[in-house]
């Protein structure tokens, strides 16, 4: 006589640890099936879990280290755009006093874009990111972590490495498996609309309905916009976004992961490091501890609290953000270029015969310290290479001298 049902418990752990999902009552016993799909749901909820939680975290960080550069983007544009008015302010010849205008077109303000509308209207673009761009980057991210991870049991033990070794997986998937993948790889769609959303994006914001824009400041706003476009496909720009992932990834999973949810791998990798020697010359043989393993399903409660840490907005300073900007120096080095470098001229300027910008050699960028088997390496870049393999024919001049500031600016940080 067969024994009663087991528990849901037992159930539920006999169901996700089989390698195929199948219950095992749908194998002894059909007259149990109604059991069996419980158990089914039970796993598929798991399964959901496990995608759910991981897709929402790794998009974070992507969308956290996205917004960041975006940001830094904006606000240095903005600012150099009022540099660049002062120095007009300051280099024009006085107007006449005896001539009354109603116009101010001629004002330099206007003319580089400093302007309040201008400003707000320009700012404004980042709704897409967070409202659209997200979106269709968590797709992406969805479809890499269900790749990666769905055969994975959450009730499997894994190491800290296996952990790092199925991180780095999705990333390549997201980002590029080599170096040549990431170069080429568009991050612009998930930051700035097409031209044809354009007005949708300053409608929805609800800057659109304001005062209308006069022809000067459109013309302005479509200038920092192209501006923003070119920054964003540069190669400086993807490596400095792959530097912050680094940075970002590493915290969650080398840090937070292997020590909330890996309890005893400090003391491992302690010993690891260590070994004993019975004399100068000897080294006695040691049996190495096992890396300490845990649960998937310990580590997704891990990853599922610290996308609350992520995505934190109301409680200054964001941690994952304060790590970037503290271990990324190149971060600051991509804004200093945007501030200084003239790498588009406005005719009056000329004019002046003022000229901003740093000048000198191409420099290495190293690779951003920290993280394990979870961070991409990166190569190190070639302004020469990157710039003319990425830019349009006519534009290779423009890039190389954009490069060639990044690498200085790098250098001196």
């Amino acid at each position: 006589m067969s024994s009663g049902p087991p528990s849901m418990t037992e159930d539920d752990v006999s169901s996700l640890r089989s390698d195929n999902y199948v219950h095992a009552s749908q194998v002894v016993d059909s007259t149990t099936g109604e059991q069996a799909q419980r158990a089914k749901s039970r796993t598929q909820l798991w399964n959901d879990l496990k995608i759910n939680s991981l897709t929402r975290s790794f998009t974070l960080l992507y969308t956290l280290s996205l917004l960041t550069l975006l940001t830094r983007i904006q606000l240095n544009l903005l600012g150099r755009r009022n540099y660049l008015s002062s120095v007009v302010a300051l280099a024009s010849p006085p107007q006449n006093p005896s001539t009354i205008s109603l116009e101010d077109d001629d004002n330099p303000e206007h003319s580089f874009g400093n302007d309040f509308e201008t400003n707000r209207r320009y700012l404004t673009f980042s709704w897409w990111l967070l409202h659209r761009g997200w979106k269709d980057l968590m797709a992406e991210v969805e479809a890499a972590v269900k790749d990666v991870f769905g055969e994975v049991n959450p009730r499997e033990d894994i190491t800290h490495e296996k952990l790092s070794e199925l991180t780095l997986a999705v990333r390549k998937r997201v980002e590029g498996a080599t170096s040549g993948e990431r170069r080429v790889r568009k991050w612009l769609p998930y930051l700035l609309p097409p031209r044809e959303q354009e007005d949708f994006v300053l409608q929805e914001s609800g800057v659109l309905s304001a005062t209308e824009a006069s022809p000067q400041s459109a013309a302005t706003l479509r200038h920092l916009l192209d501006d923003t476009s070119d920054l964003i496909d540069s190669p400086s720009f993807t490596h400095v976004f792959s530097l912050l992932n680094n940075e970002a990834f590493s915290h969650l999973i080398d840090t937070k992961c292997a020590t909330e949810a890996f309890k005893g791998l400090s003391q491992a990798q302690k010993k690891d490091q260590s070994p004993p020697f019975s004399s100068t010359a000897t080294m006695v043989p040691v049996a190495e501890p096992s890396a300490p393993k845990t649960k998937l399903a310990s580590i997704l409660a891990v990853i599922s609290r610290q996308s609350h840490v992520i995505g934190n907005g109301t409680n200054p300073p964001n941690e994952y953000l304060s790590i970037m900007e503290r271990e990324v120096r190149e971060l600051e080095a991509f804004a200093a270029v945007i501030y200084s470098s003239n790498f588009d001229l406005n005719p009056s300027m000329s004019m002046l015969g003022t000229k901003i910008g740093p000048e000198g050699p191409s420099t290495a960028v190293e690779d951003a310290p920290g993280g394990e088997a979870s961070i991409i390496e990166l190569p190190i870049p070639s302004a020469e290479t990157a710039s003319v393999a990425n830019a349009e024919p006519n534009e290779a001049g423009r890039d190389f001298g954009f490069e060639k500031a990044w690498g200085k600016a790098v250098e001196q940080s």
